[in-house]
């Protein structure tokens, strides 16, 4: 396993940010002054973000700062690790969101407070797709059981052998349908 860079700042100071206290020195992360109970790794990556707190950091730069080397093609270490950091502050201040999603190119951190003008706290997975019955946001995809639809025509997913190799297809419904007219 490769070591993390030794550049980050995980000297003996306190920093705070918003409602965050960071205290690098025994890895903990205090939001509110509850323990978010971040492991060392998880630790490392918020640190990257919080030692550039507002800017956009690309997810291979966080790879290459907390693994210490270069990011394999598809390799998703990055987002795990930022969606268990995200559901461990979610737990300790349900109504803050801290990193944002650039979508393509990595995370943010921007402390901000959530609240809608009846004072519920809409919540989202950060995957598109909201809880609580909240509707999903402007741009955010839904994950209704809607069938996909192209040009009016219900679509079915199917298997379909390729090159010795089975492939996924979307075909009309009524294709495969014995009671379609």
């Amino acid at each position: 396993m490769l070591a993390p860079d030794p550049s980050l700042s995980l000297d003996a100071s306190v920093r705070r940010i918003a409602n965050l206290e960071i205290r690098a020195a025994e890895f903990e992360l205090l939001v509110d002054g509850r323990r978010a109970g971040l492991t060392v790794r998880e630790f490392q990556t918020f640190v990257v973000l919080a030692d550039r707190p507002g800017r956009v950091v690309p997810r291979a730069h966080i790879y290459q700062l907390v693994w210490g080397g270069p990011m394999a093609r598809r390799d998703r270490s990055v987002d795990v690790f930022i969606r268990k950091v995200r559901g461990k502050l979610a737990r300790v201040a349900p109504d803050w969101v801290f990193v944002h999603t650039h979508y393509g190119i990595g995370y943010r951190l921007s402390p901000e407070r959530v609240a809608d003008a009846t004072g519920s706290i809409p919540r989202s997975d950060h995957d598109g797709a909201t809880t609580a019955g909240a509707e999903p946001a402007r741009g955010e995809r839904s994950r209704g059981p809607s069938p996909p639809i192209a040009l009016g025509v219900p679509l079915r997913a199917m298997a379909a052998p390729t090159l010795g190799r089975p492939v996924l297809a979307l075909v009309p419904a009524t294709a495969f349908d014995p009671h379609a007219e």
